[in-house]
């Protein structure tokens, strides 16, 4: 049994956002790598700027280790050499927040200079100023509908293979 984001359809949503306000040269910060959430993400968001024929080359993906340190300190490296931009999706807020200080640091502002968009909607993001649009994962119902299936399984004492898939819902703020 799982209970499972979809988080390429998440991916794709957020290219969607930045396409439709023509913000066309892209940055991706990968949470882990290893981990198929991160990997879902940006999968969907690669192909819907692919469909638009624009490639998101491994110059415009950072790693970010879902963290505000790492991301910091790897972009304060790396800032100066990054190709032009203007969106740039995180695979968590955090990561977002690392970026979000150093681009300051670099007098990059959003949403002047690029619009950026986090996942997990943390409880600081709609504090940041602007805010940060992002995404909400339905935590609750992940754990409820997980909770009565473990109930069921232990009760039957039957293992299936029941894949439920939920969305991640988009929280538009001030910032993409």
């Amino acid at each position: 049994c799982q209970v499972v984001l979809d988080n390429y359809k998440a991916g794709r949503k957020a290219a969607e956002q930045f396409i439709a306000k023509k913000r066309l040269k892209p940055i991706f910060i990968w949470g882990v790598k290893d981990l198929s959430s991160s990997a879902e993400r940006f999968r969907g968001f690669y192909e819907r700027f692919k469909e638009e024929g624009i490639e998101i080359t491994p110059d415009r993906q950072v790693d970010g280790e879902y963290s505000v340190e790492y991301t910091y300190c790897k972009f304060k490296e790396i800032f100066s050499n990054l190709p032009d931009f203007d969106a740039v999706f995180a695979s968590n807020d955090l990561s977002a927040l690392g970026f979000i200080k150093i681009a300051g640091e670099n007098k990059k502002f959003y949403p002047r200079d690029y619009h950026i968009i986090g996942y997990d909607n943390e409880q600081f993001t709609g504090y940041l100023t602007p805010t940060l649009s992002t995404f909400q994962q339905p935590l609750r119902t992940v754990a409820s509908i997980s909770a009565n299936m473990l109930v069921d399984q232990i009760e039957s004492k039957v293992v299936d293979d029941t894949k439920v898939v939920l969305e991640a819902k988009f929280i538009e703020r001030n910032s993409g």
